[in-house]
């Protein structure tokens, strides 16, 4: 038994010894340093510093990079002996994210995988007025929204990041409380039955975490939207303010024909007496 015992650990270090001669090697995690909060799908926030990924392997030939969100765009890598390297001068924080590098290596195909982290900033659709405040936490203010009374809507926190944030919803600095009124689903408010109490400045508070080079990061980035209410019979008013002025129009028509007529028959009973 012994015998047998120290033929399969001899045996399992041989195996270690050629699993550790088919493995790769990749860059850490990497960070996107962002300055600004704002950044859109028409005009992605860029970062000022390259970004630059590489992998490696004994026997390289080939290697890419891929890009493990929804479009997996690929990056082809440069090859210096046993190393691959990709360099983006100018990324946007749309190049946050995990990657995947494919190499071709004595052995056969090897993949390793490294991530790219960015802080929660602010990433619309289209370009949209914000407001914001400097300091270490990202605080923004959106466009206000005004509701109709007995409508419904919904705000989405507009969160960019990698990772994915943790989101937290607050009503005038209070914990938002739900209701059968009010749900949350994953980074989407929903009100239904709008009435007037639901007015208030509306507040998401994403934070995500992350790890570069031993340090712990926890960045939060705060949007703001100051929500008000209208009455559902607020079209009334303007369209009896149309009435009364076509009303007090007709008025003003029919009295100046009234006296233009009055100092006709006037005039004309004059006549009739010289």
């Amino acid at each position: 038994p012994s015998l047998l015992s120290t033929s399969l650990a001899m045996w399992w270090v041989v195996v270690a010894a050629l699993l550790h001669s088919v493995e790769g090697a990749v860059s850490p995690p990497q960070y996107l340093n962002v300055t600004s909060a704002r950044s859109s799908s028409i005009h992605p926030l860029h970062i000022k510093n390259p970004l630059t990924l590489w992998c490696s392997a004994d026997g390289l030939k080939s290697a890419k990079f891929v890009h493990l969100s929804k479009e997996k765009k690929i990056h082809p890598a440069k090859i210096t002996g046993n190393n691959a390297t990709i360099t983006i001068d100018s990324p946007t924080v749309l190049y946050a994210g995990d990657y995947r590098c494919e190499m071709e290596a004595k052995g056969g195909m090897k993949t390793e995988t490294t991530s790219v982290y960015v802080r929660p900033v602010v990433h619309t659709e289209l370009v949209e007025k914000v407001d914001e405040k400097e300091g270490e936490n990202f605080i923004v203010d959106m466009t206000a929204i005004v509701l109709t009374e007995g409508g419904s809507f919904n705000i989405t926190c507009p969160a960019f990041s990698h990772p994915l944030p943790k989101i937290k919803w607050t009503k005038n600095g209070n914990i938002l409380t739900l209701s059968s009124r009010i749900s949350l689903s994953g980074d989407r408010l929903t009100i239904t039955g709008v009435d007037f109490s639901d007015e208030g400045v509306y507040s998401c508070e994403a934070v995500n975490e992350f790890t570069v080079a031993t340090k712990t990061m926890r960045p939060m980035l705060k949007v703001s939207r100051i929500v008000t209410v209208k009455s559902q019979y607020a079209w009334v008013w303007p369209l009896a303010v149309i009435i009364a002025t076509l009303l007090i129009l007709i008025l003003v028509i029919w009295f100046c024909e009234i006296r233009k007529k009055n100092r006709e028959k006037r005039a004309a009973t004059y006549l009739a007496e010289d």
